[in-house]
């Protein structure tokens, strides 16, 4: 008998809060999004629109809170409902949202479908700047699969969208993505060449996150080596260990570390390799970060 009148309450406070007033402290931040949701279809009036709103609005939050599989059931619902009614931007907006859950969930084949999707819809309405960041996100997913040639295609193309236009936010990240793809086929000029485009406008604003700086830095570094300059490779990965430091960022502390001993070890240092890898297990935990590491 408690644990129903307990129930009724909350929910009867939850619904106030709907209608502005304060939210209980108690009150389950999923529970009151999931009611809110509810409240909202059932005013949508089977208005395909409203409707449309209230499946990607939920999904967005269910996504945000880690719930990928409730997340996917919502968007794709929005996405059902935005084909409908032919809105091609929310179709690209919402296509390139479940492109990139697949991704994160290992499902480079259904990532793909959902970019593909995604970038038609863009193109149909010619809106750039959804093009140009579609085309890098699948571009992720053609390098990874193995399709190299497209991967190169789909990223050069974006990038020439964001320099045309000047937009430069968060280009860091596309130029090292870029490089990357060229390094992994051994083209270490063009390798250079991007990590060089990301090195000139890292401090312009909003171009590079912190990740994005390590990134930086960690390719640097990594093309010292290809080159044989130890110690400018050391320096690279000392530079990164310094930026990470004052903001507590494990992962670039890390990095520095494990890249650091990678090259102690290859300067026949093992005592000092083995000492800095040691270190670096306190900003990795059990799994250290590979991917950025030299191999």
């Amino acid at each position: 008998m408690k644990a129903g009148i307990t129930y009724t309450v909350t929910v009867c406070l939850t619904l106030m809060a709907l209608n502005g007033r304060a939210a209980p402290p108690y009150a389950n931040r999923s529970d009151s999004a999931r009611i809110v949701f509810e409240q909202q279809m059932r005013h949508a009036n089977n208005n395909k629109q409203l409707i449309l709103d209230a499946h990607y609005k939920y999904g967005t939050f269910l996504d945000d809170e880690g719930e990928s599989e409730q997340a996917v059931k919502q968007l794709s619902a929005a996405l059902q409902m935005a084909e409908d009614i032919t809105d091609n931007k929310k179709i690209a907006r919402i296509a390139n949202h479940l492109g990139s859950i697949y991704w994160i969930e290992g499902d480079c084949k259904a990532s793909t479908h959902y970019y593909e999707k995604a970038l038609k819809s863009a193109e149909i309405i010619e809106n750039n700047d959804l093009i140009s960041m579609i085309k890098m996100n699948v571009s992720s997913n053609y390098n990874s699969s193995g399709n190299t040639n497209k991967a190169i295609q789909y990223s050069l193309d974006a990038l020439a969208i964001k320099e045309k236009a000047n937009k430069l936010e968060g280009i860091c990240f596309d130029y090292i993505s870029v490089g990357e793809i060229f390094q992994s086929i051994g083209n270490i000029d063009k390798w250079k060449l991007y990590v060089q485009k990301a090195y000139q406008v890292k401090d312009v604003k909003t171009c590079a996150t912190m990740s994005d700086l390590v990134m930086i830095y960690n390719n640097l570094g990594r093309i010292a080596e290809e080159e044989k300059e130890y110690d400018k490779a050391l320096a690279c990965y000392d530079t990164i260990m310094i930026i990470s430091r004052p903001v507590a960022y494990d992962q670039g502390m890390g990095i520095s570390l494990l890249n650091s001993a990678l090259i102690y070890q290859l300067l026949d240092k093992p005592e000092k390799a083995l000492e800095l890898t040691s270190e670096s297990v306190q900003y990795f935990g059990d799994v250290p970060y590979f991917l950025m590491a030299n191999n």
